[in-house]
């Protein structure tokens, strides 16, 4: 198992060349860029020691283990070529922080460190769940949830990433239907699963002893976010074409539809919470469009976007809009609906 460190220098070399290679929110960093193999006449080459922006990563999902940089300014993002990862790794979750990810590396579930432009030592994590379908973080990375369809469990780690520990486990053999969503918080003390047939569902509150209670029936729920440091969480109804904001999510009290497909949600896949949460950004799958609601407004709107965007990333001072190959990506002003700039 190979468990070396990479920088992230190392992994942007060529990057302008074309050269392929072999709420916490991660703060823009700076890389050297080598020119190793660029011609000396291109005019596009970058000069010799210079430093190119990171405004975060991407990850490209479980079925293929890539992590991408985005690199230089909100208003000109390009994406960089994959960082290198350990040798045998299948899998990769990228935290919400971004200075870790969840990794499968030769059938083991581990941490992989991202910090200081480094991409550190590879190490494992205590848990029964190495291949798990689906992994949820809590806002901040400390905790997440891991599920498994064929053992029909979901675990809950915390601690993490430096003091993983196993500190709950559920069985979910007693939902209504299949697990679409999951979402944990900081404290790990509450888990919230999404269920659906495929077309009809509900999202559930899970107790310390597994007993599920109904907090909003649904379609579908693509996906859940819980606000950080609190009990409040938003889902997304790709079924009935609405998004759901929950103000006591642990009693089910507080439901409220703050959008729906009068507004222009259509099929959504992904939304997730501004860093000051005030505001929820939502990826229509079903269009090349995405909302940006304000939570104090009423009538919220459809925003074009240049592809059909899938994946809500939150960075610093922006957020991310990336498509299901991840191979373009919209930058959006945290607190507006403004669109900065499309980059590939």
């Amino acid at each position: 198992m190979a468990c070396a460190r990479f920088t992230l220098a190392m992994a942007l070399v060529g990057a302008l060349s074309g050269q392929p290679m072999h709420s916490q929110a991660i703060r823009p960093r700076a890389a050297k860029i080598s020119t190793a193999g660029a011609s000396a006449s291109s005019a596009s080459s970058p000069r010799p020691g210079l430093r190119v922006p990171i405004l975060g990563l991407v990850d490209s999902g479980p079925t293929k283990p890539e992590l991408r940089p985005i690199l230089g300014f909100a208003r000109f993002p390009s994406l960089g070529p994959p960082l290198p990862l350990p040798t045998g790794t299948s899998h990769v979750f990228l935290a919400p922080s971004q200075d870790y990810a969840l990794t499968i590396c030769d059938g083991v579930l581990g941490t992989l460190p991202l910090a200081d432009g480094e991409v550190g030592e590879w190490s494992t994590v205590a848990g029964d769940i190495p291949f798990p379908d689906r992994v949820a973080f809590s806002p901040s990375g400390k905790a997440a949830a891991l599920y498994s369809v064929s053992r029909q469990r979901v675990q809950i780690l915390e601690g993490l990433p430096n003091a993983v520990r196993v500190l709950n486990e559920f069985d979910t053999a007693g939902l209504p239907a299949r697990v679409t969503a999951l979402a944990v918080s900081d404290d790990a003390k509450l888990l919230l699963t999404g269920v659906s047939d495929g077309e009809s569902g509900g999202v559930y509150a899970l107790s310390r002893d597994g007993s599920p209670a109904l907090v909003a029936r649904a379609g579908n729920p693509s996906a859940i976010r819980v606000l950080a440091d609190t009990r409040t969480a938003a889902f997304a109804d790709g079924a009935w074409n609405q998004i759901v904001l929950l103000e006591d999510s642990s009693f089910g009290r507080g439901y409220r539809i703050i959008a729906s497909a009068t507004h222009g949600v259509s099929h959504p896949s992904d939304l997730g919470f501004s860093n000051d949460g005030r505001r929820i950004v939502v990826a229509n799958s079903g269009s090349n469009t995405f909302l940006s609601i304000d939570l104090k407004e009423t009538n919220p709107a459809a925003v074009s976007c240049a592809f059909t965007p899938l994946r809500v990333i939150r960075l610093a001072t922006t957020i991310a809009l990336t498509s299901s190959d991840q191979a373009s990506l919209c930058m959006l002003e945290t607190g507006t609906s403004k669109v900065l700039q499309v980059g590939r």
